[in-house]
């Protein structure tokens, strides 16, 4: 006679093992509180003791005791969720489930709120989850995905590409590809501005129209200030130079503007003009250029978000490693990274410098590892521009060997960094824009 309620909040059972023996052994101490079943004489939903019914049915009893109650359904839905909430039983997609019931039951944000002690930005947060789809965002669960990397959908305005991130979500390549979306975002959203705060100013040109190094060119860069497309656009205007007709043109994430040649300085035809191939090696040669700027991004963030762990496993050791190999590789200590950690301590240069790291070391105990360890990354000199490929433009990129970076990867790799797919290609020289052996340039 006795069914799980349709709408608990609470899926997953759990693990009842414990609770089957005590069960055997005392029996059911606590009352089930039970709901007569619509259109279904003589069955009961269960209310509270969802995990009693399985253990004790695990146990082998036929009867539980059970308080019937006439509760309303929007009273079942708010003693469900809360009887769980406050038990800590819900997962994150759970909880998002309950709050949603409770929203199409009419109760408002400012109810739950008061009824659970979460508070409304936590609500929002969870009914924003409700929103996708619950089998992906379940999977995700599953693979580790956490309240931040949910928290951080949110950014994404186009549903559709919220949905699609849902996959990466939990997995290496989740947050390569999240800011992949949010620049495309930034990018679409600063285009539609600038087009419209110079409209009737300047001409919009097609990036195959403004190939400056070309000698068919009718165009030459302006002094005007390039606007970077990746970040967002605040102005209310476009300052441009000079009095002359202006022309702009969106190309490599840039927003560049040009003027037209002099007439007298247009050069003639000339023989050497850039091959579709080598036309290509430079998209490549770009494309790759973003790509370690990316990849940059992810080991700052990444590093950011470990700045105020208290402790790791083996920290100091890893700490001593790295500096001593940034200092084989770099040789003269006026150039090397750890030296210049090293001087800025304050102690004189009769110092050793094991004794400069102990200092440090007995410092940073007091506060926080993550923030030693965060010191020695930037005492890297880890910059955007350490690359594995060799960058001379319009020439084909090939896979270099980059120490320093390998390096710095392998000390952030030993505090939990994770590689995407992507970057891992990159770093091993398998990634699709590098020359393939047999396809070098010989020209």
């Amino acid at each position: 006679q006795l069914e799980h309620h349709p709408d608990n909040p609470r899926k997953n059972i759990g693990d009842i093992t414990e609770l089957t023996a005590s069960i055997k052994k005392d029996g059911i101490l606590q009352n089930l509180t039970v709901v007569p079943k619509p259109d279904a004489a003589g069955v009961y939903l269960v209310v509270i003791g969802n995990r009693r019914l399985e253990a004790g049915t695990a146990a082998g009893l036929k009867e539980f005791p059970c308080v019937i109650s006439d509760m309303d359904y929007n009273k079942q839905l708010e003693t469900m969720l809360i009887e769980n909430i406050n038990r800590s039983d819900l997962t994150p997609l759970e909880e998002a489930e309950g709050f949603q019931q409770l929203t199409l039951a009419g109760f408002t944000v400012d109810d739950i709120a008061e009824k659970t002690g979460f508070s409304k930005a936590t609500i929002n947060r969870r009914l924003k989850i409700a929103e996708y789809n619950n089998k992906k965002t379940a999977e995700a669960i599953e693979r580790g995905a956490t309240l931040a990397d949910f928290a951080k959908l949110e950014k994404i305005k186009s549903k559709s590409k919220r949905e699609g991130l849902l996959k990466y979500i939990g997995t290496n390549d989740f947050n390569l590809n999240f800011n992949r979306v949010l620049e495309e975002q930034i990018t679409a959203e600063n285009k539609k501005l600038l087009r419209k705060l110079l409209k009737g100013v300047a001409t919009e040109l097609e990036p195959d129209d403004c190939d400056t190094w070309s000698s068919r060119c009718k165009y030459t860069y302006d002094s005007s200030p390039n606007i970077n497309l990746n970040e967002p656009y605040t102005k209310k205007s476009v300052k441009l130079s000079g009095k002359h007709e202006h022309f702009y043109c969106f190309k490599y994430g840039w927003c560049n503007f040009y003027r037209l040649k002099p007439v007298e300085i247009i050069p003639q035809k000339q023989k050497n003009e850039h091959t579709d191939q080598q036309k290509q090696w430079e998209r490549n040669r770009r494309n790759l250029n973003k790509l370690a700027m990316e990849f940059y991004n992810l080991r700052k963030e990444f590093v950011e978000s470990i700045k105020l762990r208290k402790s790791f496993k083996d920290w100091q050791n890893i700490c001593i490693e790295h500096l001593f190999k940034l200092s084989m590789f770099h040789g003269a200590m006026d150039i090397n990274p750890g030296y210049q950690f090293f001087s800025e301590i304050g102690n004189d240069d009769d110092t050793p410098a094991t004794q400069k790291l102990s200092n440090l070391k007995e410092y940073y105990e007091q506060h926080a590892a993550g923030l030693f360890i965060s010191r020695i990354y930037e005492a890297s000199g880890d910059t955007g521009n350490r690359i594995y490929h060799y960058s001379q433009q319009y020439e084909q990129p090939e896979k270099i060997d980059n120490y320093t970076l390998d390096i710095i990867y392998d000390f952030l790799v030993a505090f939990g960094y994770q590689m995407s797919e992507e970057e891992q290609q990159y770093r091993d020289g398998t990634h699709p824009l590098f020359a393939k052996d047999g396809e070098k340039d010989e020209s």
